[in-house]
């Protein structure tokens, strides 16, 4: 091999170096803008129940999202995570629409969060952007990013409860007009553990779209 061509392969690795090393960097001073999201997130021990207060998810929360890989490393996302009480007054800013009866009872809280999603899929190979905004876009609250879901149902061993966070999906929708759609791309957090402090569980993907699926930790900021 000619001196040319070991020199330009030298320059060639030095490049692809110098560019991971600022990716990180970039990366670890968004972090440390927010210093939030640097806290270790512990799920809480207890689980939910019947008569857990859904009232825990309301606030502003460091979200940990773990995207678990057969055979490769697994891949860890971080962000905000807000949430509001929603209300029969809630209005679209892009429509006329209003909540269907009864609305806050199965949709307590509606939201958005700055993990990048995207990032989680298996096959996109690409490395997560941790975001340093800690103030929350504007929502609209019938068509929010993220919407919770408290269903209480009845079966063969008694009553039980389902709380999910719908997460980009084609139900984070809150309208009169009754529609329910099951295809689509977004995830949903099943919450499995709930306290005053934090909240954690599994998620996975809620349309037809393969978005990876893991566990996840969302620890209390405020």
């Amino acid at each position: 091999m000619s001196q040319a061509l070991i020199r330009l392969s030298m320059l060639r690795f030095f490049c692809l170096l110098g560019c991971a090393f600022s990716l990180a960097c970039a990366t670890r001073s968004a972090a440390l803008r927010d210093p939030a999201l640097n806290r270790s997130c512990q799920v809480p021990t207890s689980a939910l129940g019947l008569a857990t207060p859904v009232d825990l998810l309301g606030g502003v929360f460091a979200l940990t999202m773990v995207s678990e890989r057969r055979w490769r490393r697994d891949i860890v996302a971080r962000g905000r995570l807000w949430l509001w009480r929603t209300s029969a007054q809630d209005r679209s800013p892009r429509s006329s629409a209003v909540p269907a009866p009864g609305d806050t009872a199965r949709a307590p809280f509606y939201g958005v969060t700055s993990v990048d999603r995207r990032a989680l899929i298996p096959y996109l190979r690409r490395t997560p952007v941790i975001p340093a905004d800690t103030i929350p876009p504007p929502v609209d609250p019938l068509y929010p990013h993220v919407l919770a879901r408290d269903n209480r149902r009845v079966g063969r061993d008694g009553p039980y409860r389902e709380l999910e966070l719908l997460v980009g999906t084609v139900n984070n929708r809150r309208e009169s007009d009754g529609l329910i759609g099951l295809d689509g791309s977004g995830i949903v957090l099943h919450v499995q553990q709930m306290d005053s402090s934090a909240f954690g569980g599994t998620w996975g993907g809620y349309g037809i779209t393969d978005e990876g699926r893991g566990r996840y930790c969302a620890t209390r900021i405020r």
